[in-house]
């Protein structure tokens, strides 16, 4: 019978010890002396597309000289689980090597692949995580969707474009609540046809 994990923080524990630090040591890793792991938004994160969604800060930076991993809060648990790979691995290595060849060659091991800024789970690594998963309490996780927020007060821009040409401009909302803007492309079978804004 599966045990019940009330936190995301313990969850993602688990994983780090059960699964992930195993992994990593057995790829020639070594395991962090301390970490702590947390959700919440990495430095520097607004909540849209080219984001960080994970971050690990040197035990320089923290008062009891512990690395600090944080896992943002839009993820659901199986790309929490993959974005804690790569955070554990630069507590592993060392934060000194960011993305270079100690950091690589731990991750590509364990099942990282692409640009190492920016690494996915190879077939064989998302199986696993996902079977890992599968063996485990739920994440007590509900993803955080930036998008959903209301809006900060104020002239924001709003995209409107063209549903033939794919023209496309930013308008104010002010603007937008008098008429949409017409296509203005000559060769655009929608030509002088409103655009389409949201």
């Amino acid at each position: 019978m599966q045990s019940h994990i009330d936190t995301r923080e313990a969850w993602l524990t688990l994983f780090s010890e059960k699964y992930l630090l195993p992994r990593i040591i057995a790829s020639g890793g070594v395991r962090p002396e301390k970490y702590r792991v947390s959700v919440g938004f990495p430095r520097g994160h607004r909540g849209s597309k080219g984001h960080a969604i994970g971050q690990c800060w040197s035990r320089e930076s923290s008062a009891d000289r512990t690395y600090e991993i944080f896992i943002a809060p839009e993820v659901p648990a199986n790309l929490a689980v993959m974005t804690l790979s790569h955070e554990l691995t630069h507590a592993s290595v060392g934060l000194a090597c960011g993305h270079g060849a100690p950091f690589k060659k731990i991750a590509m091991a364990i099942g990282l692949t692409g640009p190492m800024r920016a690494t996915v789970a190879t077939a064989e690594f998302g199986a696993a995580i996902q079977s890992w998963i599968a063996a485990e309490p739920p994440y007590p996780h509900a993803p955080l969707s930036a998008s959903t927020a209301s809006p900060k007060p104020g002239s924001r821009l709003l995209k409107a474009s063209c549903e033939h040409c794919g023209y496309t401009v930013r308008v104010t909302r002010q603007w937008l609540d008098i008429a949409a803007p017409l296509c203005p492309n000559p060769a655009c079978t929608g030509f002088r046809v409103s655009m389409t804004a949201g």
